[in-house]
Formats: structure tokens, sequence, C-alpha cells
């Protein structure tokens, strides 16, 4: 920079990169102000001390310190304050990271559960034009192991068309309450005979989210298990819940007539579900069936 007594403000914007607004703010609130006015025309004068003021505010707000912290800093003039208020800031933006990452990871969850409900309409659609096999959608399949953090309980009066809204919000928090992280979609498992869900007023029922627990986790808590690792016939049902049933029906009836038996508790896998889009129309839930060779 070549030696000068005084710059203007425009000399100054051009040098520091600060536009000329900006300047008059930060002398308007008093964190640099020029030392003098030309007494000509009461333009803003500046010293090459003050563009190194500048330069060093710049800085501080490329970190994202705000103008009061920066203030403090630079009138204090020493490394103590500074290193201070940076270890402050760094704390701060670790957080802001773990958010990030937090909203990263539901955005992909759901990204992903979107992409496997789209293709799975489409494979119905394809399939259904040129089969008259209704069973043409049920797959047999091993279901990958997940870790699970769930809640069970014996509900009395339940109905399984209206599934209650405070256990969906109760298990929504459970992640965030335990500080692990959601990482697919939600899973109801019912410890009933085959449809006694639909037919039954008290079920025998588990809420799980699967989440993603550190090697380095430590808890007592007894309400996390591993889902999966087992064969499983499963199907989906597109379209609002009220109808599921007869999903259900139709997969039971193929696992009857093709030689296999249920072999553990029935799961649902709210893929899409009225916590993700308000149209029902617009659901997928996938139905999970442990199966076993009939003796």
């Amino acid at each position: 920079m070549k030696s000068k007594e005084v710059f203007s403000i425009g000399e100054v914007a051009k040098i520091t990169g600060i536009c000329a607004k900006t300047l008059r703010f930060y002398d308007r609130i008093q964190l640099l102000s020029p030392s003098f006015r030309n007494e000509t025309n009461n333009y803003r004068c500046y010293t090459e001390d003050h563009i190194v003021t500048l330069l060093i505010i710049k800085n501080f707000r490329t970190i994202g310190f705000g103008l009061k912290d920066i203030h403090e800093m630079i009138n204090k003039k020493n490394t103590s304050t500074m290193e201070r208020e940076l270890r402050k800031r760094m704390d701060t933006i670790r957080e802001q990271i773990n958010s990030l990452e937090d909203q990263y990871r539901m955005g992909e969850d759901l990204l992903a559960r979107l992409h496997y409900r789209k293709e799975s309409v489409l494979e119905q659609e394809i399939s259904c034009p040129h089969t008259s096999d209704p069973y043409q959608d049920i797959h047999i399949e091993t279901i990958d192991e997940i870790t699970l953090l769930f809640h069970r309980e014996v509900i009395h009066s339940y109905k399984n068309s209206d599934i209650s809204l405070l256990e969906w919000s109760n298990i929504m928090m459970k992640p965030q309450n335990k500080g692990l992280h959601k990482c697919g979609a939600y899973i109801v498992t019912y410890y009933t005979e085959p449809l006694s869900q639909f037919l039954m007023s008290t079920c025998d029922v588990e809420f799980g989210v699967p989440v993603e627990v550190p090697a380095d986790y430590k808890s007592d808590d007894a309400y996390i298990r591993i889902f999966g690792g087992f064969r499983a016939a499963t199907a989906v049902h597109a379209g609002p819940y009220s109808g599921i049933i007869n999903t259900h029906v139709k997969l039971l009836q193929w696992i009857n007539q093709n030689g296999y038996a249920v072999a553990g508790p029935i799961s649902e896998e709210f893929i899409i579900s009225h916590m993700d889009i308000n149209n029902s129309d617009e659901h997928l839930t996938k139905i999970i069936v442990p199966i076993r060779t009939a003796e």
C-alpha cells in the first residue's frame, strides 16, 4: 500500500473491500470513526492505522463475530481478550455445525424415503397393466438389522385406523431427548395375532424409530433394540392408511398359499406418513411379516 497520510472514504472502501455505507455505519456506532473531517468539504479522513483496524474487523466478521465483541477486542488490543472471545465463538460455530449436520441427515433421510415411494409406485404402475396376479407386488427379502429406539405399551380402546398423535409426538421427540439421530422411517410393531390390531380394542403395540448409536454411547436405557436380521414377506400399501387392512389380508393369504408361516410380530414401516405430508393419497406404508417355511 502506497504511504499516504490520509485517505478518503472512497479510497478506504477500495483498499479494504468494505463499502462506504458500512464505513459510515461503523462511524455512527463508534466501532471505527475517522480521526477528523476535511475542513473544506467535511468528508471523513482515514489514516493507515484505520485501514489496518478495518482489515482486522473484516477478519473478525468473516469468523462470525458480532460487532459488540469486535468493539471490545479492538479496544482492549490484547491477545488474552481475543483468545477468550475466539474460544467462545468456536464453541458457537461447533454447535451450528452440529445443527446443520442434523438438518442434513433429516433431509437426506426424507429424500431417501421419497425416492423409495417414487420407485415403489412406479413399479406398481408398470406391473399392474401387464399381469392379473393380485400378489405381484409381494416380495420376500431379508430385513437388514437396524438399531431401534422404541416405546411399547398395551393400549386400551386402540383404533388401528387412527394411530394416536400423542404416541407419534412422543416417539418423534425420543431421539433428540436421548442425544441420538433419527435415520429412517418410523416402525410400528404389533405383538398380537395377525390382524388382531384391526379387530380387538386392546393392543400390545410398539412405536419405534431407527437411530444412529455412536460407539461410545453410554445409556442404561432398556428401550433400544435391534430390529431386523430376519426373512420376511413384504408389501407396500399406497394411499390412505384406513385401507391398509386389505393389504395385510392379501399378504397373509399369499404367505399361507405359498408354504410359509408367520414367524414373529408383524410391523409397519411408515415410509411416507401424515408426519411427512398432510395428503393421505401420497402416503406409503410397508408391511413386514417375518416368515418361516411351514411345517
